[in-house]
């Protein structure tokens, strides 16, 4: 899993529009969701507001193009939107065979250009498909993304950085765990971590359950956690502006 993301200074963190519990950790959780077809889950949303919680939802716009005003009332109510163009295109492992590396840079390229000609929205966090980043003789196309911007990806399960690096972050996709599963990830990782959960909601991905992501959420409520609601991609730049250049690390 790769994350191009700077250290969290602890003083931004206090910052961040978060849930308050009385014994605070100093743990970050987030909440995030591809694989949308068409308008985002109402029932997710619903889920969301009962906890008082934001999410970052990425857009696809093989998946989305239609329904641009329902995404654009997502952004009202406070959620945040990311780059998921490639989500609908790889194969079931994950892999893009049949693309080269430029390939999927015009694609990233054309729905950042959408998302900021349609939301206003730019430098978004870039959501790669569940598996292997593998495209066109085998290369592994993460090594030509762009730096300097949150790439999200992974396969199923805990995805966790280099334990080197003071703040590790952990993407969890969540497909197919319980709510007890995810609870139980919270409880025993590092003091000091980001833990992204990442809910795959396509009809082609198995594992989505909305009455255990309900079950999760309410669950995650209670937890000594800072529920962070500024979105990854808010977190993201206002970190860069205290450590610029500082890359988290790679795994």
């Amino acid at each position: 899993m790769l994350f191009f993301l700077p250290k969290i200074e602890q003083h931004l963190v206090k910052r961040m529009n978060s849930i308050s519990h009385p014994h605070q950790s100093s743990n970050i959780v987030s909440l995030t969701y591809g694989g949308i077809q068409g308008s985002p889950d109402l029932l997710v949303l619903n889920h969301l507001k009962s906890i008082n919680a934001k999410g970052t939802f990425f857009f696809d716009s093989k998946l989305n193009i239609d329904n641009l005003k329902d995404w654009q009332a997502l952004l009202d109510i406070g959620h945040e939107i990311g780059n998921g163009t490639l989500l609908s295109a790889a194969l079931a492992d994950g892999t893009l065979p049949l693309w080269t590396p430029e390939m999927i840079l015009d694609c990233i390229n054309q729905d950042d250009e959408l998302l900021k000609e349609s939301f206003n929205v730019s430098d978004t966090a870039v959501c790669l498909p569940i598996g292997a980043p593998r495209c066109n003789l085998n290369e592994d196309y993460t090594e030509f993304l762009p730096k300097g911007r949150m790439i999200l990806s992974g396969v199923y399960g805990i995805n966790n950085t280099h334990k080197k690096y003071e703040r590790p972050y952990y993407r969890i996709v969540a497909n197919g765990m319980k709510p007890e599963d995810l609870i139980h990830i919270i409880e025993t990782v590092a003091d000091e971590s980001w833990i992204i959960f990442y809910f795959d909601l396509s009809s082609s991905i198995p594992g989505f359950n909305s009455d255990d992501h309900e079950q999760f959420c309410l669950r995650l409520k209670d937890m000594p956690v800072t529920l962070q609601n500024t979105g990854i991609n808010q977190v993201y730049k206002g970190i860069k502006t205290i450590k610029k250049g500082v890359e988290l690390g790679i795994v």
